[in-house]
């Protein structure tokens, strides 16, 4: 018999938005309780025109179930342009590592 779980503290990811020739990145948190935080968002980018690694940190409040963004990342959006990025979250004591997925830039 497995034991019951308690749901994670907090889940996050790293939103992609596509739009024309540039994309958006953020981090998007959401707590199962409220609480105060701190995050480092790092944003990677390499493709024709050369490469660039940006990085922003800082802290958050948050609600219970309710989503909050942080950093925004604007760059310009090209075929064959890798994009990658990482969001560390600290909350309550414990890390929280997210990474942008791949599909999200289709």
């Amino acid at each position: 018999m497995v034991a019951d779980q308690a749901p994670p503290a907090l889940h996050c990811e790293v939103d992609a938005n596509v739009n024309g020739d540039h994309v958006t990145l953020r981090g998007l948190i959401t707590a199962v309780r409220g609480g105060a935080g701190s995050y480092t968002l790092m944003v990677k980018k390499s493709g024709a025109s050369g490469t660039s690694t940006i990085k922003q940190a800082g802290g958050f409040n948050t609600q219970a179930d309710q989503s909050v963004s942080v950093g925004s990342v604007v760059l310009d959006y090209q075929n064959g342009t890798r994009y990658t990025a990482e969001l560390d979250v600290s909350f309550e004591g414990a890390v929280f590592k997210c990474d942008l997925a791949p599909r999200s830039l289709k």
